[in-house]
């Protein structure tokens, strides 16, 4: 068990460190053995991460949350209770980074099947880091469908959007979204663990939906399970009605930005992959599709 949650501030305004403080605190019911924190300044190419064998009470008294300032986009945040990787090599604690993805996971998969049909090596001793590999070799679509186990997750992929934080669940641990009186968007493993936040809205994360938040403050979802439906836009503006598991309005279906770029493209350039961010060209119907485990076992890269 471990806990994730975080703080997205789109307004530009200074960010709230001491709720900040508060959420990561109370996270720390969750796992105690280690702490780790990711924030974007507005001026920063980069996030940044602070992370360490210490519980978040004791990361917080040592003044790290005053580290991530007030010219911050976002913070977040995990807490985290060791089933193995030993806290002393910090790479093991999150947020964990690898390939440019920087992820925190509450839950537990099972990785050496992840390693082995990729065929990449470890770089750390957590489960976490298959997930990833997941991510980078197969994009969410494959993780949702192969990886086998429980994680609700959220992460950033500086290679598509640094501005931009991606939320998942596959149902097996909880995670919850809501937004503040004051436009702040805000996640956490449980409901509680926001009361430090005076919340207009909040709702539950729907399993096998891939949710983004963008700068604008607007919030994009999809399903990404062959079982799930069609995507939809979340725009959480005025209402409890507007947004989330109340009520959808009238929100737009909208594609996935990978596979509409994948249709525009049509044919594979020279030397590309055939299989590439999750998608597969198909030479029968001569357009690109959906991957799925059967492409990887052929082989078709």
């Amino acid at each position: 068990m471990c806990g994730i949650g975080g703080i997205y501030n789109p307004s530009g305004r200074e960010f709230p460190t001491s709720e900040a403080s508060t959420l990561w605190e109370a996270l720390s019911d969750r796992g105690t053995h280690a702490s780790g924190v990711s924030w974007l300044w507005d001026s920063s190419d980069e996030p940044c991460i602070w992370k360490g064998g210490v519980s978040s009470k004791v990361a917080v008294q040592n003044g790290v949350m005053d580290k991530v300032g007030t010219f911050t986009r976002y913070a977040f945040m995990h807490t985290r209770f060791t089933t193995q990787g030993s806290i002393k090599r910090n790479g093991n604690n999150h947020p964990v980074v690898r390939d440019d993805i920087i992820l925190t996971h509450n839950g537990v998969i099972r990785d050496a099947e992840v390693f082995s049909h990729f065929g990449v090596n470890r770089k750390y001793e957590v489960d976490t880091e298959a997930i990833i590999i997941g991510l980078r070799l197969g994009g969410i679509e494959w993780v949702a469908d192969n990886i086998q186990g429980s994680m609700s997750l959220a992460w950033v992929d500086c290679t598509i959007d640094r501005t931009q934080i991606n939320l998942f669940t596959n149902g097996r641990n909880p995670l919850v979204i809501g937004r503040t009186k004051s436009g702040l968007i805000v996640w956490a493993s449980n409901l509680y663990h926001l009361d430090g936040f005076d919340l207009e809205s909040h709702f539950n994360a729907t399993p096998f939906k891939h949710y983004v938040i963008h700068a604008t403050g607007m919030i994009t979802s999809r399903f990404v399970s062959d079982e799930r439906v069609a995507p939809t836009v979340i725009t959480p503006y005025s209402s409890v009605n507007a947004w989330g598991s109340y009520s959808l309005g009238d929100d737009e279906e909208v594609e996935s930005p990978t596979l509409a770029s994948k249709k525009a493209e049509k044919v594979p350039s020279r030397g590309r992959k055939l299989i590439e961010g999750g998608y597969v060209y198909d030479e029968e119907s001569k357009s690109w599709r959906r991957a799925t485990l059967a492409d990887y076992s052929k082989g078709a890269f």
